[in-house]
C-alpha cells in the first residue's frame, strides 16, 4: 500500500490531468450525443462534411505543432530557454498563416454549396471560424509542459467540461443553428483560456530557421498522424461519396463514439509525449518500456468506462436518439476498436527517439491494413455503418501486434 501511495504521490499532476482529460472528453462526447437528439441525420451530415474537409485541410500544418511538440520540451530539458521560445515564437506565425488558409478553404466551401439551402451556408460559415480558433488551440496546448503547467491545464478542462455540459442548451432550443453556435462558442472560449494562462507569455521573433529546424522534425512525426488520419477518415468519405448527407449523419453517434476515445488518448498522450522526451534528453536511455507501460495501465483505467458504455449504449440511443438508431450495433463496436487504439500511445517512443523507419513500416502495414478492413465490412455488409465499425475494429485488433513489433525491434 505504501508503493500504491507513493506512486500516486510521485505521479499526481500525470493522474490529475488524465482524470480532467477523461472528464472534458466525456462530456464532449455526452454533448454531441445529446445534440443528435435535437437534429435530424441530414443535417448533421452537414458538420460531418465540413469535418472532413477540415481532416484533409489539415496538411497545411506540414508537421510544424509535431515538430514543436517534441523539441520544445526537449530544448527545456537542455536548459536552452531562449532557443525554446523562438521555436514557439516560429510555430505560432506559421499556425496564424494555417488559419487563415482554413478561413479561406471554408469561405470556398460555404459558396459552393450555397445553392444546397441556408443550413449548408451556416455550417460552412461557423467552420470557416471554428476550424482557425481550434488550430492556435493546438499551438497554445503544445507550451504547457511542467508538471505545475500540466496541473493548471487539468483545471481548465474542467472549466471547458462544464461548459460543455451547459451549451447543450443551445442545440436544444435553437436546433442545428444552436449546435453552430456552440462549437463556434466552445472553440472560442478554449482558446481565450489557453491564451491567458499560457506559460509563455514573452516571445522572440520568429526565424526561417527555426521553422526549417521544425519542419525536418515535425514532418516525420506528422505525416504519421495524417496519413492515419485520412486512413480513419476513409468510412466517413466513403459514405458521403457512395451514400449521401444522412448516411453520413447517422454515423456521427459512431464517429463520435470512436473520435472520442481517441481524443481522450490523445489528451493523455499530451502528458506522458513530453514526460518522455525530457526523460530521454536527460538520461539517453530508451524510453519504449516505459510508453508500453503507460499504455497498458491506461486500457486499465479506460476498460470499466468501455464495458459500462457497451452496456449503456442500446438503452440510451434507443431512448434518446431514436433518429439514429440504426447505429446502436456500430457504436459498442466502435467503443472496443476504439479502447485497443490506446495501446498506440506505445508509438510516442518512436517519435521521442526519431526512429523514422520503424515508424514508416508501422504507417504502411497500417495503411494497408486499416484500408482493407474497412473497405471489406463497407462492401461485404449489408448494414454500412456495422460494417465500417466491425473493419474498424478488425484493424484495431491487427494492429497490436504490429506496434509491438516494430516498437521492440526499432533498437
Amino acid at each position: 500500500m505504501r508503493r500504491i501511495s507513493s506512486l500516486i504521490k510521485a505521479h499526481r499532476v500525470g493522474i490529475w490531468f488524465s482524470v480532467s482529460q477523461t472528464g472534458l472528453s466525456l462530456t464532449q462526447m455526452t454533448g454531441y450525443l445529446i445534440s443528435c437528439r435535437f437534429i435530424l441525420p441530414e443535417d448533421m451530415g452537414i458538420w460531418q462534411t465540413a469535418m472532413l474537409v477540415n481532416i484533409y485541410a489539415g496538411f497545411f500544418n506540414l508537421g510544424i505543432l509535431s515538430g514543436l511538440g517534441r523539441e520544445f520540451p526537449y530544448l527545456m530539458g537542455k536548459n536552452k530557454r531562449v532557443k525554446a521560445i523562438e521555436y514557439s515564437a516560429t510555430a505560432l506565425v506559421h499556425m496564424l498563416f494555417v488559419s487563415v488558409i482554413l478561413m479561406l478553404c471554408f469561405v470556398c466551401f460555404t459558396f459552393w454549396h450555397w445553392s444546397h439551402g441556408v443550413n449548408w451556408r451556416m455550417g460552412g460559415g461557423a467552420m470557416s471560424l471554428t476550424a482557425p480558433l481550434l488550430v492556435l488551440c493546438g499551438y497554445y496546448k503544445c507550451l504547457y509542459r511542467s508538471g505545475n503547467e500540466f496541473s493548471k491545464l487539468a483545471w481548465l478542462f474542467v472549466g471547458l467540461s462544464f461548459l460543455n455540459l451547459l451549451t447543450i442548451l443551445f442545440p436544444w432550443f435553437f436546433g442545428f443553428r444552436g449546435f453552430l453556435g456552440r462549437e463556434l462558442l466552445l472553440s472560442f472560449v478554449q482558446l481565450a483560456m489557453l491564451h491567458f494562462n499560457c506559460p509563455i507569455h514573452k516571445l522572440d521573433k520568429p526565424s526561417w530557421a527555426c521553422w526549417r529546424e521544425l519542419f525536418d522534425v515535425g514532418w516525420r512525426i506528422y505525416i504519421n498522424s495524417y496519413i492515419v488520419q485520412i486512413i480513419w477518415a476513409l468510412p466517413r468519405t466513403m459514405l458521403r461519396l457512395l451514400g449521401s448527407t444522412a448516411l453520413l449523419g447517422s454515423y456521427a453517434p459512431v464517429n463520435w463514439m470512436f473520435s472520442g476515445l481517441r481524443t481522450l488518448t490523445a489528451g493523455v498522450s499530451m502528458y506522458v509525449y513530453p514526460q518522455l522526451t525530457y526523460r530521454f534528453a536527460s538520461t539517453g536511455k530508451p524510453v519504449k518500456r516505459i510508453a508500453a507501460l503507460a499504455s497498458l495501465l491506461m486500457m486499465l483505467f479506460f476498460a470499466p468506462v468501455i464495458i459500462f458504455g457497451v452496456l449503456l449504449l442500446p438503452w440510451a440511443i434507443k431512448t434518446c436518439l431514436p433518429n439514429y438508431i440504426q447505429a446502436v450495433t456500430a457504436c459498442q463496436i466502435s467503443l472496443v476498436a476504439a479502447w485497443l487504439e490506446v495501446f498506440f500511445v506505445t508509438n510516442l517512443s518512436l517519435a521521442t527517439q526519431k526512429r523514422w523507419c520503424a515508424m514508416y513500416t508501422q504507417l504502411a502495414f497500417h495503411f494497408v491494413i486499416r484500408l482493407a478492413c474497412c473497405m471489406g465490412g463497407f462492401f461485404l455488409m449489408r448494414d454500412k455503418l456495422t460494417g465500417i465499425a466491425c473493419g474498424n475494429l478488425a484493424a484495431s485488433m491487427c494492429m497490436i501486434p504490429v506496434v509491438f513489433v516494430t516498437i521492440f525491434r526499432s533498437d
